[in-house]
């Protein structure tokens, strides 16, 4: 591959994670899971032909390069990674989802994403995907329970 934005070999297998600590139960087997759905993802993406990837899907007004670009935010280390970096507390949650517009993000992720290519996406993809599975791997029994906005403890 090259001559993308983003460049470099990848496979369609993901690197094995080697956690420094005893990786959380409820993570490991979410790994697990994930890894799995990975791989199966990646071969859909890699099976698909330039004339594929701008197919319009069958809702709304995306094409299959836009869901691709799409997906690519949603396995971002987002709920792992803020929580390890201790961001994602109750009151940050209260406090988003009072005006967090979900849909305008997705609109503007996508936008942003048009202009990269096939490769670009497939290696965003790829590498999105070991960056939420390294931040999984890292929590353990310190960052749970998460406190519920309003719980009383």
């Amino acid at each position: 591959m090259g001559g993308g934005i983003i460049g470099g070999e990848m496979s369609a297998e993901p690197r094995p994670a080697v956690p420094r600590h005893t990786p959380l139960p409820q993570a490991q087997t979410a790994v697990e899971d994930l890894q799995h759905a990975h791989r199966e993802l990646l071969r859909v993406v890699d099976s698909l032909s330039p004339e594929d990837w701008e197919r319009p899907v069958p809702y709304g007004e995306w094409t299959v390069k836009d869901l691709v670009a799409h997906v690519i935010g949603d396995m971002s280390p987002s709920g792992p990674g803020l929580i390890l970096a201790g961001v994602l507390t109750p009151e940050f949650i209260a406090d988003n989802s009072k005006g967090f517009d979900v849909r305008a993000r997705n609109r503007a992720m996508v936008e942003e994403r048009r202009r990269y290519t096939r490769d670009d996406l497939r290696q965003l993809l790829f590498e999105t995907h070991d960056a939420m599975i390294g931040a999984a791997l890292r929590l353990d029994e310190k960052h749970l329970p998460l406190p519920r906005p309003g719980a009383r403890g």
